[in-house]
């Protein structure tokens, strides 16, 4: 899947090992997925992706580099969705690198795996995540209150979906 500025690939082992230490508990990109004080290894990542419990996607620059991962897992009935993700290096942040990795994760859910609904978490504090979501035509389904610890203090967590019918409602406004 190729975007005007990243594509998603399969990951390779040197892929699973950044995305390791992206997802890492010392990870700033994991304090703001709200997945800090997990620890996962990269041979965890290539089971988990092996056995189709969650499937990862390598998100890459046009000139080959890996700058981040997204994902998703079914959740709930066939057709349903939660994706999650993340662009490794902070420097790469507010770039569109990620709102552009997601919009053609979602579009290959919609349209590869036929997806009747996508689910999406994320902790109160992203305000970046949050104004993408939004943008992207998410709808707030809920608030999970107290849901993430960090720095010794709870935090809220947002839930998010988006319905096929909304997706390709959105699409149909773009296009006129």
């Amino acid at each position: 899947m190729k975007g005007r500025r990243v594509s998603l690939d399969r990951p390779t082992d040197a892929d699973y090992e950044l995305m390791a230490d992206w997802l890492g508990p010392a990870s700033q990109a994991a304090v703001l997925t709200a997945d800090a004080g997990e620890y996962i290894t990269p041979e965890d990542l290539q089971r988990l992706n092996s056995s189709g419990q969650i499937r990862q996607f390598a998100v890459r620059t046009h000139d080959g580099r890996t700058v981040g991962t997204v994902n998703y897992r079914q959740h709930g009935p066939v057709g349903n969705y939660a994706i999650g993700g993340a662009i490794g290096d902070p420097a790469l942040w507010q770039q569109g690198l990620g709102a552009e990795a997601f919009d053609l994760l979602i579009d290959h859910l919609f349209h590869a795996r036929n997806a009747h609904r996508m689910q999406f978490t994320t902790a109160l504090y992203n305000k970046s995540v949050l104004r993408m979501v939004t943008r992207a035509g998410f709808v707030l389904e809920g608030i999970l209150r107290d849901h993430h610890y960090l720095d010794g203090t709870y935090h809220h967590a947002a839930v998010w979906s988006l319905l096929r019918y909304e997706y390709y409602d959105s699409l149909d406004r773009q296009e006129q």
